[in-house]
């Protein structure tokens, strides 16, 4: 959140502004209050999920006692498996703003690429399945076999496709379709 004085007939007001909403404070009392939200928190439930991952092959797995939400599991090939960090604890999602669902390819147990995260809002299906789509097009390192991921030279805002077991592998590939970045 971020604080803005804002001068009125009547003296300061101090604005809170988040993605969601405004508030105008005056000596700590909400005093007006107007909403331009662009995302409407969307609570999902387990079976909701269950419903979308499954048929896609995925399932639920058990992580150590550590991660206190449901994750779900799809193995790739032997060496790669994607997981889906669902943000659900129980058989409800968390609270808004109390995180978001996560997609990320592990090799071998190791974490080696994530997504965007994936906000809980009405269109989260077609969100998280763009994701998991991005993730399964991983195309595997020639020389070592880890998973390719995206960059962006520093000198030239060009994107290429990199090792993800950088600096250990320096294989690159240039993307074919390449556009330069802001």
């Amino acid at each position: 959140m971020s604080w803005k004085k804002l001068w009125m007939r009547t003296g300061p007001f101090r604005v809170v502004q988040s993605a969601s909403s405004r508030f105008l404070f005056d000596s700590g009392a909400i005093t007006g209050c107007s909403f331009s939200t662009t995302r409407q928190f969307y609570p999902i439930g387990l079976s909701e999920m269950d419903d979308f991952l499954r048929p896609q092959g995925f399932h639920e797995i058990n992580l150590d006692d550590s991660c206190h939400e449901i994750v779900y599991g799809k193995e790739l090939n032997p060496k790669l498996v994607m997981r889906v960090y669902t943000g659900i604890v129980g058989q409800s999602s968390r609270n808004s703003g109390q995180d978001a669902i996560r997609v990320a390819l592990f090799k071998n147990g190791q974490w080696c690429r994530g997504s965007a995260k994936v906000l809980r809002i009405p269109t989260w299906q077609v969100n998280l399945q763009k994701r998991i789509d991005d993730i399964s097009k991983t195309k595997d390192c020639q020389q070592c076999g880890s998973p390719m991921v995206e960059r962006v030279n520093r000198q030239d805002k060009r994107k290429f496709l990199g090792c993800s077991a950088f600096p250990r592998c320096k294989y690159t590939e240039e993307l074919l379709q390449s556009k330069n970045v802001g």
